[in-house]
C-alpha cells in the first residue's frame, strides 16, 4: 500500500481530492494532507510518501519550491502538480522540475484517476526491480557466505593444509576485507541432535541471534559442517589488542543471553587472535573447549597458553593392552569397567592424557577394523580418527558411552562375519563335493553365495590355508583315484565324472599333480595291482 500527501492552501481542493481518491480505489494505504509548502515538506521528512499532490501556488513554499527541494533528499517520490493556470509555462515549469504530470484545477474524477494510475504503475514497476534487485543481492550474499563457510571448514579439516600451515607455508590462510587480524569463538549447543525435532530450530534462532548481536563488530557467523551442533564465530580487526577486547565482549554479551534468556544450555571456547584464517585457531578454541570435559558446560573457555603446559602425561601402555584383549575375547562388561578406568579413574583433569588415551584407543579399533577386513568409515567417522569429536563430548561419561558403542558394533560384525564365513566356506564344500562332475569356478561359486571373487578367493584361503581352485582340483583328483583304485571304470569316465570333459587336459593335470598318470596309477594301486594283491 503507498502513501500519499495532498498539500494546497484550499481545504475545499484537499478534502475534494482525498473524496474522489476514495471514489477511485486505487492503492494507497493512508493520505495526509498540509496547508503549505512548509508543513508539507515537513510532512515528507518525518513520513517520506510515495506520491505528493502539490499546488502550485502554495504560501511560505509553492509547489515548484517543495518538488525540488523534496528531490533532494528523497529522489524517489512522485510529484503531481496541480493549478488553476492553464498556461503553458506553469506546466512546462512542473515537468522540467521533475513533476509527473499536471492536472487543471478544478481537479477532476477522470484526470485524477488517469494520472494516479499511471504513477501507481511506474510505482509498482520500480518495486519490481527493487525486489529483484534486492533478492539477487541476497541471493549473491547468500552464495558468498556459503563459499566463505566451505572454505574456512576446509581449512580447521583438511589435513593437507593443516600440514603446509606447520610448514610454514600459508594456502589456507585466508582473511575478510584484508583485515589483519582474526579470533575464533566455537559455540557448542549442548543438545543432542536427535533428543527433538526442533533442533534445527533451535540452530536457526540462535544463528539469527548472534548475527543481529555482531552488527557493532566485524564478524562472520558460519556452521561447523561436520559437527552439527556447533556454531563458528570469526570477528576480525586491525588492532590485536582492540580484538581481544572486542571477542571478549561480544561473547561475554551473547552467551549470557543464550543460556539466561534463551534459555539454550551452550559452551563456548574462544582462540588466541591469529592472522588470517588458519587451522590453529580452530585447534586452539577446540582444545579450549575440551576441557568441558572437566570442568563441565554452560561456561566460557578461553585459549590459554598453559591448557598447553600439562606434563607427566600417563601412557597406561597396560590398560590398553588389558583393552586390546578383552575386545579380542568380547568380554564386553569389561571391556566397559577398563575404560572407565583410563578415562575417568586416571585422568588427573589431564587433557594431554585425555588425547593420547583416546587416540590409542581409536587406533586399537581401526586395527581391528583392518585385521578383519571392515570397512572402517561404516563404524569410525572422520573426527573420531583426528581427535577432533573430543571437544564435541559433553563429559567423560558420554565420550566412554561412544567408544563402548563403536567397540559393541565391530566385536557384533566381527561375530557376524566368523558365523557368516564358517556357512560359506561348509556350503562351498558341500557344493564341490555334491557337484564334482560340473564345470566349477571361482566365478560362479562367487556369483552362486553373492559375494565378489576376489573376497571369496581371499575368505577361503585364509580359513582353508589353500586357494579354492586349488581345493578344487584336489577333490577332483581324489575322487579319480578312489574311482581308478576301486574300479574298472574307463578313464575317459572318471575324467568326466570328476568335472573334466577332456580326458588328454585330465592327464595332464593328474600327472603334474599325482606324478604319474591315470593309467600308472591304476597299474599301481588298482585292485589288480601288485600292492593291492599284497593287501
Amino acid at each position: 500500500m503507498y502513501k500519499l500527501l495532498v498539500a494546497d492552501d484550499e481545504k475545499g481542493t484537499r478534502k475534494g481530492i482525498i473524496t474522489k481518491l476514495n471514489e477511485i480505489g486505487l492503492n494507497f494505504g493512508a493520505v495526509m494532507e498540509a496547508e503549505d509548502g512548509r508543513e508539507a515538506f515537513a510532512i515528507i521528512k518525518a513520513w517520506k510518501p510515495d506520491v505528493v499532490i502539490a499546488d502550485i501556488e502554495m504560501p511560505y513554499m509553492d509547489g515548484i519550491g517543495l518538488l525540488k527541494r523534496t528531490r533532494n533528499d528523497f529522489p524517489y517520490i512522485k510529484f503531481i502538480m496541480i493549478s488553476k493556470y492553464a498556461g503553458f509555462e506553469h506546466v512546462q515549469e512542473a515537468i522540467n522540475s521533475g513533476a509527473e504530470g499536471y492536472i487543471l484545477k478544478p481537479v477532476t474524477l477522470a484526470d485524477l484517476k488517469e494520472i494516479l494510475s499511471r504513477v501507481i504503475e511506474e510505482l509498482n514497476g520500480e518495486k519490481r526491480v527493487l525486489q529483484a534487485e534486492s533478492a539477487a543481492l541476497e541471493l549473491k550474499r547468500v552464495n558468498e557466505n556459503l563459499r566463505f563457510e566451505r572454505k574456512v571448514n576446509e581449512i580447521f579439516y583438511n589435513p593437507v593444509i593443516m600440514a603446509a600451515e606447520m610448514a610454514g607455508n600459508s594456502i589456507g590462510n585466508i582473511n575478510d576485507g584484508g583485515d589483519g587480524y582474526c579470533v575464533l569463538a566455537i559455540l557448542n549447543l549442548n543438545t543432542k541432535v536427535n533428543e527433538s525435532t526442533s533442533f534445527d530450530n533451535i540452530k536457526t534462532k540462535v544463528k539469527m541471534f548472534l548475527k543481529a548481536k555482531a552488527g557493532n563488530y566485524k564478524a562472520r557467523v558460519i556452521d561447523n559442517l561436520i559437527e552439527p551442533r556447533q556454531i563458528f564465530i570469526i570477528m576480525f580487526g586491525q588492532d590485536k589488542f582492540i580484538l581481544e577486547n572486542d571477542i571478549n565482549e561480544y561473547t561475554n554479551t551473547v552467551f549470557y543471553e543464550i543460556v539466561e534468556k534463551l534459555h539454550i544450555p551452550s559452551t563456548m571456547s574462544i582462540s588466541r587472535v591469529s592472522s588470517g584464517i588458519t587451522s590453529m585457531i580452530y585447534e586452539d578454541a577446540k582444545y579450549a573447549l575440551s576441557h568441558r570435559l572437566f570442568s563441565g558446560n554452560n561456561r566460557i573457555y578461553r585459549y590459554l597458553r598453559d591448557f598447553m603446559s600439562s606434563k607427566n602425561c600417563l601412557h597406561n601402555d597396560y590398560k590398553l593392552k588389558m583393552l586390546q584383549n578383552l575386545i579380542d575375547k568380547g568380554d564386553l562388561k569389561n571391556i566397559k569397567i577398563l575404560l572407565r578406568s583410563i578415562f575417568i579413574k586416571d585422568n588427573s583433569n589431564n587433557l594431554q592424557y585425555i588425547n593420547i588415551m583416546y587416540s590409542k584407543c581409536i587406533d586399537i579399533l581401526v586395527i581391528k577394523c583392518h585385521k578383519n577386513n571392515i570397512e572402517l568409515k561404516r563404524f569410525i567417522p572422520y573426527n573420531m580418527l583426528n581427535g577432533d569429536k573430543i571437544c564435541c563430548y559433553d563429559d567423560l561419561n558420554e565420550l566412554v558411552e561412544d567408544i563402548y558403542d563403536k567397540i559393541l558394533k565391530i566385536t557384533d560384525i566381527i561375530g557376524r562375519y566368523v558365523t557368516c564365513t564358517g556357512n560359506i566356506i561348509n556350503k562351498t564344500e558341500k557344493y564341490i563335493l555334491g557337484h564334482i562332475d560340473k564345470n566349477i569356478t571361482v566365478n560362479g561359486l562367487a556369483k552362486k553365495f553373492l559375494i565378489s571373487a576376489n573376497y571369496y578367493s581371499n575368505l577361503f584361503r585364509k580359513e582353508k590355508g589353500i586357494t579354492l581352485t586349488k581345493y578344487i582340483t584336489d577333490v577332483r583328483l581324489d575322487r579319480a583315484c578312489n574311482l581308478l583304485k576301486e574300479t574298472d571304470i574307463a578313464i575317459s569316465e572318471i575324467s568326466s565324472g570328476v568335472g573334466y570333459q577332456d580326458p588328454q587336459y585330465f592327464s595332464r593335470i593328474f600327472k603334474k599333480e599325482i606324478g604319474m598318470t591315470p593309467s600308472e596309477y591304476r597299474k599301481s594301486y588298482g585292485r589288480d595291482s601288485k600292492f593291492s594283491n599284497k593287501l
